[in-house]
């Protein structure tokens, strides 16, 4: 073999060796980009819709989203609050959120209607969020009315009512409660008329329209168990007594033929313990215990609810269905 031949092949082979070792930096770059490009599009998808933020911590309990009833210028109502042409509501201070393992969950309003100052009724959803992205949702009805029956009107007049009657601050729940049954359950103060304004409204509107009847019961002094429902919420409010009104149950034999009923729970607890008891003002032709002298429906318990009799000794009058949530009534009769 000549000098020449070996240059030649010594040339090809070193220059199959530099395109080897070319196209193997070539693919190892093109590699290590592809990595790259993948790392970074993850790493933004990832901060964009949040993925891998869920902690190892095994939670998967969303946060309890919770309504708001003491409400500072508003009625609040189970499922709703009521406001007034020209009022600016916070719709965030209508609901709490808690969460067993974050202390501090988010809370965000996702949907409401922005033209609040017409009459109507309104929805308002709630989303709440821990930091180990469990979530829960709420909605609520808000309500906007004319001025025309104004809270806080109302609370006015009930303040001067309640001096009068020396119903005070100072009083204990139950004594004020007590005090309040005994004027609004009067037949100087309802003359008890089997007639509200309930015919004249929408009957499901009945936990907002309260304000209307209490007011129209204070002027007429006439109703029925819709009006003293009304006032005696009047009241509760008034005192910032906890209370939540109950519509009797459809399609009972018998309820049919009676009409609708209304009474309330209210919460006469103290220092955090809560003590539910069943109130009615109205004025009873039914009686309780089999005893036909007694017709008091202040601060009574479940046993005593269930056993009224009608005056043609129905038992259909207080049935009712329990929403979730309702609270546990006190059991023990109070002296």
């Amino acid at each position: 073999m000549s000098y020449n031949s070996d240059k030649e092949r010594m040339q090809k082979d070193a220059q199959s060796y530099r395109n080897s070792v070319f196209s193997l930096i070539k693919i190892t770059f093109i590699a290590f980009a592809a990595m790259l490009l993948i790392f970074c599009l993850t790493l933004g998808l990832s901060f964009a819709f949040g993925w891998g933020t869920k902690k190892p911590s095994g939670d998967d309990t969303p946060p309890k989203i919770t309504q708001n009833f003491n409400l500072d210028g508003f009625e609040a109502f189970n499922g709703g609050v009521i406001g007034y042409i020209g009022d600016t509501p916070a719709f965030k201070k209508f609901v709490s959120v808690t969460d067993d393992t974050d202390e501090a969950p988010t809370i965000s309003v996702l949907e409401h209607n922005e033209d609040i100052n017409k009459e109507g009724t309104y929805t308002v959803k709630y989303v709440a969020e821990d930091a180990s992205g469990n979530a829960s949702y709420l909605t609520l009805k808000y309500v906007v009315k004319k001025q025309e029956y104004s809270y806080k009107t109302l609370m006015e007049q009930i303040a001067l009512l309640a001096e009068d009657l020396g119903i005070t601050k100072n009083m204990s729940k139950v004594e004020q409660v007590r005090k309040i049954y005994a004027y609004v359950n009067s037949r100087s103060t309802i003359y008890f008329t089997d007639e509200s304004n309930i015919p004249n409204i929408d009957r499901s509107k009945w936990e907002s329209d309260w304000l209307e009847e209490a007011v129209r019961g204070m002027e007429t002094h006439e109703g029925d168990c819709y009006t003293y429902y009304s006032l005696s919420k009047a009241f509760f409010e008034y005192f910032g007594i906890e209370n939540m009104g109950i519509k009797r149950a459809e399609n009972y034999e018998g309820a049919e033929d009676d009409g609708t009923h209304f009474w309330s729970i209210v919460n006469v607890g103290s220092g955090g313990t809560d003590k539910w008891y069943y109130y009615d003002a109205t004025r009873l032709s039914g009686y309780f215990n089999g005893d036909k002298s007694d017709n008091n429906a202040c601060l009574i318990t479940e046993a005593k609810l269930k056993s009224h009799r009608t005056s043609k000794g129905g038992d259909y009058f207080y049935k009712m269905t329990k929403a979730p949530g309702f609270p546990p009534i006190a059991t023990e009769e109070l002296e």
